[in-house]
């Protein structure tokens, strides 16, 4: 806890570069995102919250070397770095991750059966987290992983100010939904993630 607390108050996550591209993600979840990528041979990964575009460039460069692949990048202000941009494995939808028109395009854009990594990091209020798991739990398949991440905040154990967010929208979800089960193993692997509580599998 000590540790995660001194690594997330030094902003080391805000200052790292993915080709380039700023990445806020803790390095530690990303290594596992791409063991479970490869393991899964995952078809799509579906993200929310892209701000530069960093994550949305590592998982096409993933699928680069893996085989097939495609990522679909939600933002609200639609702020991708044009080298991101450039990359044809990526497909940027600009708007509200759970407006009905944005829910539109990746229903059109994902086959019936695919198999699907989604990543929540967009608005970290409770309710918009909360209306999200819901939105996109059904692309996912039996033993796909939906990861809510900055389930840290409002003090699990960073940002105590914040109010209740993901950790709690996570919590609710679970509550009312037996199709999916926390992860403890891949949230302690490495005994550091800013995910705690949030490493999603499906298993109905």
């Amino acid at each position: 806890t000590e540790f995660h607390r001194l690594w997330y108050d030094s902003k080391a996550w805000k200052v790292m570069k993915w080709f380039g591209v700023p990445i806020q993600k803790n390095p530690f979840d990303l290594y596992q995102y791409q063991e479970i990528l490869c393991h899964r041979r995952t078809d799509y990964v579906i993200e929310t919250g892209a701000l530069w575009g960093g994550s949305a460039l590592y998982f096409a460069h993933l699928f680069d070397c893996l085989g097939p692949g495609t990522v679909i990048s939600i933002d609200l202000e639609g702020g991708w770095s044009p080298f991101v941009l450039k990359h044809p494995r990526i497909i940027p939808i600009r708007g509200d991750s759970i407006s009905p028109e944005v829910l539109q395009q990746v229903r059109a854009l994902v086959p019936l059966g695919a198999t699907c990594f989604v990543i929540l990091d967009s608005d970290h209020r409770m309710d918009h987290v909360l209306a999200e798991l819901w939105a996109f739990q059904g692309f996912l398949q039996v033993h796909d992983y939906l990861i809510v991440e900055d389930t840290n905040a409002n003090g699990h154990p960073v940002l105590a100010e914040h109010g209740p967010g993901p950790w709690e929208a996570v919590a609710t979800f679970l509550d009312k939904n037996r199709k999916f089960e926390l992860d403890r193993g891949k949230e302690e692997k490495f005994s550091f993630t800013f995910a705690p509580s949030g490493w999603l599998r499906r298993v109905l």
